[in-house]
């Protein structure tokens, strides 16, 4: 289903062309606020993480190691908390679309990797994975649009179904969808009618 999207709405979106993903990473520019300086890096998605994390190296890289905004205790994975600086950067998810101000950790992320997107950014928006047809597609989009929620839609969408496929009077009755189109020829196009 295709929606029409408010006004400065913002989306970006990571496609497996053709292929399932077993992650979601996106070419992202990360820009110090104060003098503006940048550079781009891989960055991946992970709604495990509370806070957005840059590597050691985009710090440097910025300017910004001598001037942590704070400091936090994170958990690693398989370790205890340990210490990490913090800092504030402006983060360019794609072209017009800055994410400015973003405090984020200092930690070594991977290899292949200088950035993890966490959810104090994903959760300001919309975020969706779908593998329909063997293809991951991920979308984020700010702001938020609409709720999606697959139980609700697939418990709707049976009800009617039952209503609609139960007797002609449903059959001929508009469609559950808000289509404006008789059920009959819109979602019930190719199902048999039922008659008593």
């Amino acid at each position: 289903m295709s929606e029409v999207l408010l006004p400065n709405t913002h989306v970006l979106s990571v496609k497996g062309n053709g292929r399932i993903l077993r992650s979601l990473i996106s070419q992202i520019e990360i820009i110090n606020h104060t003098t503006r300086a940048s550079v781009k890096v891989r960055a991946i998605w992970d709604t495990g993480a509370t806070n957005s994390v840059v590597s050691p190296e985009v710090i440097n890289s910025l300017g910004l190691a001598t001037s942590p905004t704070g400091q936090i205790f994170s958990d690693v994975a398989g370790r205890k908390k340990v210490p990490t600086n913090t800092y504030e950067v402006d983060i360019k998810l794609r072209e017009g679309f800055v994410v400015e101000l973003i405090t984020v950790s200092e930690f070594s992320i991977s290899d292949h990797c200088d950035c993890l997107i966490g959810m104090d950014i994903i959760t300001m928006g919309d975020f969706t994975i779908t593998n329909f047809g063997g293809d991951t597609i991920m979308s984020f989009c700010y702001p938020s649009q609409h709720k999606i929620d697959y139980l609700a839609d697939a418990n709707t969408f049976n009800g009617a179904m039952k209503f609609h496929t139960g007797s002609y009077k449903g059959y001929i009755a508009p469609c559950f969808c808000k289509s404006g189109k008789a059920f009959k020829n819109c979602h019930g196009k190719n199902l048999p009618v039922v008659q008593k």
